[in-house]
């Protein structure tokens, strides 16, 4: 299903949440969005435009507030200061099982500096590819390592 907005894909994911026993949350959303939109051109009028704008709905908190206890979610960290603790923050604060701390120089990158953060502690991944990234996460959401020490 193809989204354009926060708001899509919320609507979309919750359509699916439920039924899901592994969530990863890698899409990245803007957090903020103009409070108004338009549909047609802003003309240019040669002077400085004020933008006013709104939070973008979070759609990790949102799903997993209503999360179930046999449920793994797992999510990221785009950080670009005091990672680790923002991390940690947003671990908890979302219900989180695990969350990976990165940085925007992923952003359109093959690779990037990645670090897993859980419950347990913090292991720093270091630099990977992206797939690499990926095979770790399944390997870290896989029951065996997260079940025994899953949050109640």
């Amino acid at each position: 299903m193809r989204v354009t907005s926060a708001e899509e894909m919320l609507a979309a994911a919750r359509e699916k949440f439920a039924s899901a026993d592994l969530i990863i949350f890698a899409a990245a959303v803007a957090d903020f969005q103009p409070l108004e939109k338009s549909d047609e051109k802003v003309p240019k009028v040669g002077t400085n435009l004020t933008i006013e704008l709104k939070p973008t709905p979070d759609i990790t908190a949102t799903l997993c507030a209503n999360k179930r206890k046999d449920q793994i979610a797992i999510g990221f960290a785009l950080q670009t200061h005091d990672g680790e603790a923002k991390a940690r923050e947003k671990l908890i604060s979302k219900k989180l099982d695990g969350i990976v701390l990165n940085t925007p120089a992923t952003l359109g990158a093959e690779s990037g500096l990645f670090t897993w953060i859980d419950f347990q502690g913090l292991e720093n991944w270091g630099s990977l590819d992206k797939a690499e990234c990926a095979r770790r996460i399944f390997m870290r959401a896989d029951e065996s390592v997260l079940r025994p020490f899953h949050r109640e």
